[in-house]
């Protein structure tokens, strides 16, 4: 897979998302994290901002690679690597994945079903290959025997936002520009939405499992 990543200028811009997505998950988290595929490393600021002083990143993209080092090397407590998960031997006590599952293709063994309704050519354009639903992570921790502690959507201001994009069929760069900016200012009301209609509907879906 060839992934430019030319999206990542327009929504690591988006703060408001990030701090949101960030509020979902920050209770779950323990020191000792390890996230896959930080791009160009937002949430990696949120984990500093918190005083986590055990944080690892890995990104096999050469060029979002060289941009983490940049970016992080007078932080001693991040430590950048380019490995796959399981070329990992150290141990952690949180590992993320955020808005990376959906640029992997073969993951046949692993998903059984996909939220394919939203998915779009603005997807495909960005290097995701489906959308899920919640019966996925559902359906994959009965059948490996994970316990499941928290699983919700969220972010329904976003998926109006993917959704209109369908029904346009849109994937210009200036296009995407300008929703992004526009949905990024509209996520605070998605808080509100979101739990007015518990989390019955959204862009994202947030899961935590416990091993």
């Amino acid at each position: 897979m060839n992934y430019s990543g030319w999206e990542l200028n327009f929504f690591d811009k988006s703060k408001n998302f990030r701090n949101y997505q960030f509020s979902l998950i920050k209770k779950y988290l323990k020191n000792k994290i390890l996230e896959i595929g930080p791009g160009n490393g937002t949430m990696v600021d949120q984990y500093i901002s918190k005083y986590f002083s055990d944080i690892s990143v890995s990104e096999i993209d050469k060029k979002l690679n060289k941009t983490l080092v940049k970016k992080f090397k007078n932080k001693k407590n991040v430590k950048i690597y380019k490995k796959k998960i399981n070329e990992f031997k150290k141990k952690f006590n949180s590992i993320i994945y955020s808005d990376v599952i959906e640029h992997i293709e073969d993951d046949k063994k692993e998903i059984k079903s996909a939220f394919q309704f939203l998915y779009s050519e603005y997807d495909k354009s960005i290097g995701h290959y489906r959308r899920y639903k919640k019966s996925f992570f559902v359906n994959f921790a009965k059948k490996n025997k994970i316990k499941l502690v928290k699983i919700l959507y969220f972010d329904s201001i976003g998926f109006a936002f993917l959704l209109l994009g369908k029904l346009i069929n849109t994937k210009n760069k200036k296009s995407v520009g300008l929703g992004a900016f526009i949905w990024n200012l509209l996520v605070p009301f998605s808080r509100v939405i979101d739990k007015v209609i518990a989390h019955s509907v959204g862009k994202s879906v947030l899961c935590v499992y416990r091993k």
